[in-house]
């Protein structure tokens, strides 16, 4: 049982007697503003500690098996404890940070994760399906970029706390589509997963899931037809920014460097960068493949025809050493002659001199949109498309350039 606690330990008659002798003397508005001040104070010499309290009572409770699986309500464990729910929920936040308690998601109860003192993780209550997500990727984990496999610990624990199950498969798209097709469909008849996420998806397999009615939403962009909901960078935003800060920079040439698959991410990348209008923005793609010297030539190519090159960007973090190597062999210094401005964050950056700019996403936060869209989508509920917005990292990879007579000298 959990013992009652009172948030005001103020005896109301001497409460009442103060505020109507105030009231008289300074008036109604007076003894409001009065009152809310005595509140406020109130409030931050209490709640804390009362909360921190609760928290405490709850933790006893959870270690004695006071509970069974899940926590009861807010309101109800409010009413019991003789607290206002403010209150309650801060200390329920408490027990989630600790990793005792499952994250609250809308009006779904709080389940119980672990008990105190053991760490033992709670198994699911007996009869309780437990939900089946799948991961399907078109590149082995081994390659996966380094922000990605950050993402994907982050997923799994969070879907494990939400006695969701979380399984990878990795399946390369090097065979034909038909091929692709019959694999596709006996993965999904083996698993039979409540829920797909499709990582570096091409726009068949997105079309596949989306004419067979199985639920599924994409990490990365969906393709138009597909009406797939997925979660994405913000490529315009981020695309047009890199753009902008390069040309005022003093940038006019600029060498666009994008992986050899065709997936739509990179596709928004190229566009929104040869769609910006600015006197003498100069952008040239540079394919970049699996093999390093097949790289470097096409940098040289590059490099010898678009005369008054100064800057490149890059959509990987493995690229942005590529470039840095090739400059060192071609005699290049970064960045006097050759600047750097790479769209996505890894983790490969911070080992790489000058530091490069970049563009950064919380990837908590991104983990948490991502549960909450396959919870929807798990309840058939409309899921539309969302954008994750990065920050800019300035780095000193970008150097000024002096400009004569609208050229990058």
């Amino acid at each position: 049982m959990l013992i009652g606690l009172h948030e005001n330990n103020l005896s109301n008659i001497s409460y009442h007697n103060k505020q109507d002798a105030y009231a008289a003397k300074h008036g109604k508005k007076a003894r409001l503003e009065h009152l809310m001040l005595i509140i406020c104070r109130t409030l931050n010499k209490i709640r804390h500690p009362l909360a921190r309290a609760i928290a405490d009572r709850l933790r006893t409770a959870l270690q004695t098996n006071c509970f069974e699986h899940v926590l009861p309500g807010e309101r109800e464990l409010a009413a019991t404890c003789n607290v206002g729910r403010d209150t309650i929920r801060a200390a329920l936040a408490q027990l989630e940070r600790e990793g005792l308690l499952s994250p609250s998601e809308g009006r779904q109860t709080r389940r119980i994760v672990r008990q105190p003192g053991n760490g033992s993780v709670i198994p699911t209550p007996p009869g309780e399906q437990r939900v089946s997500i799948g991961f399907l990727t078109s590149i082995p984990v081994a390659l996966m970029p380094q922000g990605i496999l950050a993402e994907l610990h982050h997923l799994r624990t969070r879907l494990n706390e939400g006695n969701m199950d979380f399984t990878i498969h990795e399946m390369p798209g090097e065979h034909a589509w038909r091929k692709q097709q019959n694999k596709l469909a006996r993965l999904e008849a083996k698993y039979n997963h409540d829920c797909w996420l499709l990582y570096r998806s091409t726009g068949d397999t997105q079309h596949w899931f989306h004419k067979r009615h199985i639920p599924a939403l994409v990490r990365g962009t969906s393709y138009p037809g597909a009406s797939l909901p997925s979660l994405d960078t913000d490529w315009k935003a981020a695309a047009n920014h890199a753009a902008v800060h390069l040309w005022r920079k003093g940038h006019r040439t600029i060498g666009v460097c994008l992986p050899s698959e065709p997936l739509k991410g990179h596709e928004l990348v190229q566009k929104h960068l040869f769609d910006f209008k600015a006197d003498g923005w100069n952008p040239a793609v540079v394919p970049f493949s699996p093999n390093a010297s097949a790289i470097f030539g096409n940098l040289d190519r590059i490099f010898s025809e678009y005369t008054g090159l100064t800057a490149f960007i890059t959509t990987r973090g493995d690229q942005a050493a590529t470039l840095l190597s090739w400059a060192a062999a071609r005699g290049l210094s970064l960045p006097e002659q050759i600047s750097i401005i790479n769209l996505t964050y890894e983790p490969i950056l911070d080992h790489l001199y000058p530091s490069m700019a970049c563009y950064r996403t919380n990837t908590e936060k991104s983990v948490r949109r991502l549960v909450n869209m396959i919870r929807r989508v798990l309840v058939s509920k409309k899921t539309g498309n969302a954008l994750i917005m990065p920050e800019f990292i300035p780095g000193q990879s970008i150097s000024d350039r002096v400009e004569t007579s609208g050229e990058t000298s």
